[in-house]
């Protein structure tokens, strides 16, 4: 093994590990940003619902 073949071994292999960890991080954000996106929601209609509670109080 020369040198340049371990250096080129260790550069292919760091690259790999980047890819790696690249795409670790983007599906973590994706399932980060769905969860995130669901408790708006939850949030969203939970207020809708307490608005048409006052609207129908407010009406009688």
């Amino acid at each position: 093994m020369t040198p340049v073949n371990v250096i080129f071994i260790l550069a292919i292999t760091w690259v790999i590990l980047l890819l790696v960890f690249t795409i670790v991080m983007l599906v973590h954000m994706h399932k980060e940003y769905k969860r995130m996106d669901e408790r708006m929601e939850r949030r969203r209609k939970a207020f809708d619902d307490h608005l048409d509670e006052i609207r129908k109080k407010g009406l009688k």
